[in-house]
C-alpha cells in the first residue's frame, strides 16, 4: 500500500515538472489554437554612422504580453546574434504560438562584446550592458494556421555610447515592423530571410532611456 501511494506521489510530481516544462519551453496543447511566430533581426544602415566594431550579444527569454498583462513565453533558450555592415535578416526565432493580439514584445540581452576585425592584435574594447530587458510596444496579431513577423532592426552605431578609454556601453536604438498572414523564404543557407506579402501592424523606432523604457523616436545622446 505504501508502495503504491509513492508510486503515485513520483507520478503526479513528474506529471506537474513536464507540464511546467511543457509551458515554459514553448509547446503547446494539440488543441490550442496557435500560428506561427517568425522573429529575424538585422543591423540597420547607418551611413555616417557604422563602425568597424563588431557587436555579438545573447538574446534570449522572448515573451509577448497582451493588453491584459498575460505574458507568453516564447523561447528561454539564448542565442548570440552577430551585429556587423552586413545587413540582410536573419532568423533568430520560429514556432508556433497561441493565437490573439499581442501589444509588446520582450527579450533579454545577454554578455555583450565588441571585437575589431582589423586590429586582431589589439585587445578588444570592453563593453556593459545599460539594461538586460528590451521590451517594445508594438502589435503582433497571430492568427490560426498563419505566419506572423516581427522583424528587430539594431541600430548598431548610435547604440553604442563611449563611457571611457576604450569602453563602451550598449543603450539599444531598435527599428520593429510586425505583419501578420506573410510569407517566410528562407535563403539557402538557412539563416538569412526575407518576407513577401502580409499586412504592416507595426513600424516604428524605440529607443531605451535612463530607466531603461523603450521610447518611441528616442535616442540617448552619444
Amino acid at each position: 500500500m505504501l508502495r503504491t501511494r509513492t508510486y503515485l506521489l513520483v507520478g503526479g510530481m513528474l506529471l506537474v515538472l513536464l507540464g511546467a516544462a511543457a509551458y515554459y519551453l514553448g509547446f503547446r496543447a494539440p488543441w490550442e489554437a496557435s500560428g506561427t511566430l517568425a522573429l529575424a533581426y538585422y543591423t540597420v544602415p547607418q551611413p555616417g554612422m557604422d563602425t568597424d566594431l563588431v557587436l555579438r550579444v545573447g538574446v534570449g527569454a522572448v515573451t509577448l504580453h497582451n493588453e491584459l498583462g498575460d505574458s507568453i513565453p516564447v523561447t528561454l533558450r539564448t542565442r548570440e546574434i552577430r551585429l556587423d555592415n552586413m545587413h540582410d535578416p536573419i532568423i533568430l526565432f520560429e514556432g508556433t504560438v497561441p493565437t490573439g493580439v499581442y501589444t509588446a514584445i520582450s527579450f533579454d540581452l545577454k554578455s555583450p562584446s565588441l571585437e575589431n576585425p582589423w586590429e586582431s592584435s589589439e585587445a578588444p574594447p570592453r563593453i556593459s550592458l545599460a539594461h538586460e530587458e528590451v521590451r517594445i510596444p508594438c502589435t503582433v496579431l497571430i492568427e490560426e494556421g498563419a505566419t506572423s513577423v516581427a522583424l528587430v532592426g539594431f541600430e548598431r552605431g548610435t547604440s553604442l555610447h563611449t563611457t571611457g578609454d576604450h569602453t563602451y556601453s550598449l543603450i539599444p536604438n531598435i527599428q520593429i515592423e510586425t505583419r501578420n498572414n506573410t510569407q517566410t523564404v528562407l535563403a539557402e543557407d538557412g539563416m538569412h530571410v526575407s518576407f513577401e506579402g502580409g499586412a504592416v501592424h507595426t513600424s516604428a523606432m524605440y529607443g531605451m532611456d535612463m530607466d531603461g523604457t523603450m521610447q518611441q523616436n528616442h535616442r540617448a545622446s552619444r
